[in-house]
């Protein structure tokens, strides 16, 4: 017996409201967090607490560098490629 998939269920979460309100809520702790971030950037013994606090908070203020991408770009000619229908099919 087969049995149908069903999409998985809706999450409240995605709804945009929820989202805009979830969004509202966090902006209250935003400055909170901000002076966390630099006191532990400031005063933490550990380097890489430093580092982590340190690249948050640049990421929020400017933004996060670009990511290098790398690709490789194929040219395919037409004739190479194979029909996997019915012969009939094609033209």
């Amino acid at each position: 017996m087969t049995m149908k998939q069903s999409a998985p269920p809706k999450l409240i979460e995605d709804e945009p409201e929820v989202q805009a309100a979830f969004s509202e809520r966090a902006k209250e702790y935003a400055d909170r967090m901000l002076h966390i971030l630099a006191n532990i950037a400031e005063n933490s013994d550990s380097d890489s607490a430093r580092v982590a606090a340190a690249n948050a908070i640049l990421d929020r203020a400017e933004g996060k560098p670009p990511q290098a991408l790398n690709t490789t770009l194929t040219q395919i000619n037409s004739d190479d490629i194979g029909w996997a229908g019915d012969p009939s099919d094609a033209s």
